[in-house]
Parts: C-alpha cells; structure tokens; sequence
C-alpha cells in the first residue's frame, strides 16, 4: 500500500479517474466547472502551477452552458478541453 496524494485534498486524488455522479440539480456541474477552473489557473495546486483539465460530458453543451460557467468562474479556458456527446 501507499499513501495517496491528492490535487484537491480527499476529493481529487492523483493518478486516478474520478467520477462524479449523484441526483440531478444537486450541483455536480458546478462542483465539477469549479475544480477544472482553480486546476486551470493553479488556485488548487499546492504549487500554484496551473495545469491542463479534460471535462467530459454527455449532457452539456460546451459553447452554451459550459464555456459561460467557466468563464464566470476564473477558468483559463485554454487550459481545459471540453468534450460532449461521447
């Protein structure tokens, strides 16, 4: 065994997929857009490097729902790559 590390402490770990998943409406996107824009401009990284996000979804369109809820949160949008329709 080994000890985790962690990105964002005992909810991101590193070297491992993380799933977010639970009831509708109950704020998972937001939570969600909230750690890839602090990872995106380093305000979550232990040693304020900024670094690259990849956000996955089936339900959000990222020109319409994601891009504004990034950009509304500080997001360095360059630094995340969105993905919809899977």
């Amino acid at each position: 065994t080994r000890q985790a590390e962690y990105l964002i402490e005992l909810y991101l770990p590193l070297d491992a997929i993380t799933i977010l998943a639970g009831v509708a409406g109950m704020g998972k996107t937001w939570l969600a857009l909230k750690w890839a824009a602090d990872i995106s401009t380093g305000r979550a990284t232990k040693d304020g490097t900024p670094g690259l996000v990849y956000y996955f979804t089936q339900e959000n369109d990222p020109h319409i729902v994601l891009s504004p809820r990034l950009e509304s949160l500080g997001a360095e949008c360059v630094e995340i790559r969105q993905k919809a329709d899977l």
